[in-house]
């Protein structure tokens, strides 16, 4: 290769890489405006929780106080950042704009690896896909921030971390991680199948799902003996949204059965199970997060990021269209209140929503995994090895600069 290809090749991985940073940046500066509300919703809460924990409470915390609903490692983090110069409303949006920055980028991360290189085009290549769903993740994280609930926004980046790793094959550090989750918000036992090996059989398949489920126990295990009380604390009072799709089932505030919660998890459970034997864990995490709104009875602005997350997920790693439809479903059937002013209009929504959800999850994966055609892409059209051969040649280039 002559020196000025090698010049040319130089010169576009130095645009490419002033067009990331410039992407990088925008959606840094996006994040930390739409999570600078000054709206902390439950974070008092947290905050006063936390000091119970490490103060007069100690491992009975959630005994005493049963309506918790966060776990050991998320009140240690609320403690953490109420101390000092960390308890400020600057800081506050840092944190939540970190962590929804961080999840979009995972899960960018997670679509170059499951995507074939000549769908995927020359690495570093602006993906308008993968913007267009940052940018409707970053707006639903903002609810998070709204509502105080950093344990949410924790569980959902770990949900990311396991996407992007198990894209590239590898199971034990998601499992890990997974474990950690249990303790930071409960409703993340549904996330443990994620780690199944579908390549295995028998007991040997479910040795990672094992991992999680014994860091959780030990993370847990103090407070139950302290107190088996802490018990009641995975069975919380709840009312009965007017939105709720419990209610299209004839279900009301006075005849909710309290296992209500462990029956949603557990069915979310096998749901994420199903997909992921099937090799499909984005497909896994969409299908439980609409298991887990479907049967929940509160409809809170803050559980609408999940699945968010979930549809982005499905977007960049399994769909193979430009355009995100879950994602832009998922927002349209969780329009909030001031969109869609009547309840019996967002049940319908919602459960729209949560059907789909669960389908993409449990049938075969050729009826929902659309595979990108020539029409999508005019390059794939003309030449349907031009994205691979571009990849490769710009490789080359870069190999014999060295």
């Amino acid at each position: 290769m002559n020196s000025s290809n090698i010049l040319k090749a130089h010169v576009v991985e130095a645009a490419i890489r002033r067009q990331a940073v410039t992407v990088v940046l925008i959606v840094t500066a996006f994040a930390a405006t739409v999570t600078a509300i000054k709206t902390n919703g439950d974070w008092a809460f947290f905050v006063r929780m936390s000091k119970a924990f490490t103060n007069e409470n100690g491992l009975r915390v959630f005994a005493v106080h049963r309506d918790i609903q966060t776990g050991p490692i998320s009140l240690l983090l609320f403690r953490v950042l109420s101390l000092g110069p960390l308890d400020s409303v600057l800081m506050n949006s840092l944190v939540f704009g970190s962590l929804g920055c961080l999840a979009g980028a995972l899960l960018v991360s997670a679509r170059r690896a499951a995507l074939p290189p000549s769908q995927v085009g020359p690495l570093g290549r602006l993906d308008l896909e993968a913007v267009a769903c940052c940018g409707m993740l970053m707006f639903w994280w903002s609810f998070l921030k709204a509502c105080g609930h950093l344990d949410d926004a924790v569980v959902l980046v770990v949900a990311a971390a396991a996407v992007a790793l198990l894209s590239r094959a590898k199971r034990l550090a998601p499992a890990v991680m997974i474990g950690l989750a249990l303790a930071v918000k409960p409703w993340a036992f549904f996330l443990v199948p994620l780690t199944l090996d579908p390549e295995t059989v028998g007991l040997r398949r479910w040795r990672y799902p094992l991992i999680s489920v014994s860091i959780g126990a030990a993370l847990w295990a103090p407070f139950l003996i302290a107190d088996r009380g802490t018990l009641d604390g995975f069975r919380p009072t709840v009312r009965l949204a007017p939105d709720s799709v419990l209610r299209l089932f004839g279900f009301h505030s006075s005849d909710l059965p309290p296992a209500l919660r462990i029956a949603q998890l557990l069915l979310a459970f096998a749901v994420a199970a199903i997909a992921t034997t099937n090799g499909r864990p984005a497909a896994a995490l969409l299908g439980g997060f609409g298991v887990r709104l479907a049967l929940d009875p509160a409809t809170w602005s803050y559980y609408t990021p999940g699945i968010i997350v979930a549809a982005v997920a499905w977007d960049l790693c399994e769909s193979r269209r430009r355009i995100p439809w879950a994602t832009i479903i998922a927002s349209c059937c969780l329009a909030p209140p001031w969109v869609v002013a009547a309840d019996h209009d967002r049940v319908r929504l919602r459960l729209l929503l949560c059907v789909a959800a669960v389908s993409v999850a449990v049938l075969p994966r050729g009826l929902f995994v659309l595979r990108r055609s020539p029409a999508d892409d005019p390059a794939l059209e003309r030449d349907p090895d031009a994205h691979e051969r571009a990849g490769g040649a710009k490789e080359r280039a870069v190999e014999a600069a060295r």
